[in-house]
């Protein structure tokens, strides 16, 4: 596959990265029980692989918000304490976000 290359090659392009990422949502069959086991799978990777570059705030809120789209307010509060813990270009974004997760969360459990 070109874009398994393409990474291997230039592990911290972000915009290979999320093309890669959109190509995955784009072709895996949305019945296909695996399917979002798969894309999880391969954000991890990339966040791993490029999310500590300074630059890397549009792959960290891919994340987020394709988890977000899920439903998962678990898995997006994790993520965003993993991020703001990463001196990132929109680190005051991502503060801002988290808090008003956090806040949004705890206000549909009450």
């Amino acid at each position: 596959m070109v874009y398994r290359r393409g990474l291997q090659a230039i592990p911290l392009s972000i915009d290979l990265w999320l093309h890669y990422i959109n190509f995955l949502k784009e072709i895996l069959d949305s019945n296909w029980s695996e399917r979002d086991g798969q894309i999880k799978s391969v954000f991890e990777h990339a966040v791993l692989a490029s999310g500590t570059d300074f630059r890397s705030d549009r792959l960290w809120e891919a994340y987020i918000n394709w988890e977000n789209e899920k439903g998962n307010l678990e898995e997006v509060t994790r993520i965003y304490d993993r991020v703001i813990g990463i001196p990132t270009q929109l680190y005051n974004h991502h503060f801002q976000r988290n808090s008003t997760t956090v806040n949004k969360g705890l206000n549909v459990k009450f």
